[in-house]
């Protein structure tokens, strides 16, 4: 049975390398950003768990898959609180309008199809059922590294591709019977607004190109930088 030899990350004096509020921040969404860099760290340490035995890529069960999901379905979870917490600092400074906030977010560059894709499967686990993370052959394509963007980071988007393919963990492909179980995804939200649902959904079709691109804790990462991103955002108008 596959085992993992690295202990469990140190949450008590963890040494956070993604998220770095502002000090002071304003925001309530920043204690919550922290604490999803802690949910990626752990759902690193769960993806070691459930790797193959050394000098092999088949694995057949995996011996944790259950924690497994649980560790991204918690990433999720923080990820969803990070940005409504933001959203509620927000609406109540006045900054924006009540329940104006998910018109503000969609309007947000850093608000791209990794983050939609990320708070979809996020919407689907909670109102339909956990899709599990696979184990499967992608391109492997790495985040590269931030930018200054007049002045502030901006987390840029992975390239198209970087190296020849591998096997690695995936997150889970969406399809369209999975959309229209959801009230209003973050996928192709202007398209499930209209009187008709067009024939080619857009967003679904990159998602789903991004799943076979990159591994699962790739765009797990770029979802959170492009929180923060966000968060920072949030606070010049606190």
């Amino acid at each position: 049975m596959p085992t993992c030899s690295d202990p469990l990350p140190d949450f008590t004096n963890f040494s956070y390398s993604l998220v770095n509020p502002p000090e002071p921040a304003k925001g309530l969404g920043w204690d919550k950003l922290k604490e999803c860099e802690r949910r990626l760290a752990l759902y690193r340490w769960a993806e070691r768990l459930n790797a193959p035995l050394e000098g092999t890529h088949y694995l057949g069960r995996p011996p944790q898959q259950v924690f497994l999901d649980d560790c991204l379905s918690a990433f999720l979870m923080t990820f969803k609180a990070a940005l409504q917490f933001t959203g509620e600092s927000l609406e109540h400074s006045g900054a924006i309008p009540d329940r104006g906030f998910s018109s503000w977010l969609r309007k947000r560059r850093a608000y791209d199809r990794y983050m939609r894709g990320l708070r979809t499967l996020r919407h689907f686990a909670a109102h339909v059922e956990m899709k599990p993370v696979k184990w499967g052959f992608v391109i492997i394509a790495h985040a590269r590294d931030w930018t200054v963007i007049a002045g502030s980071h901006q987390a840029t988007e992975p390239p198209v591709t970087e190296s020849p393919g591998g096997y690695r963990w995936t997150l889970p492909q969406l399809t369209r019977a999975d959309l229209e179980k959801l009230d209003t995804p973050e996928l192709n939200f202007k398209a499930f607004r209209a009187a008709k649902l067009p024939r080619n959904l857009k967003d679904l079709r990159a998602w789903n190109k991004l799943v076979f691109m990159h591994k699962a804790e790739t765009i797990l990462e770029h979802g959170l930088r492009q929180a923060q991103v966000i968060l920072l955002a949030a606070e010049k108008l606190l």
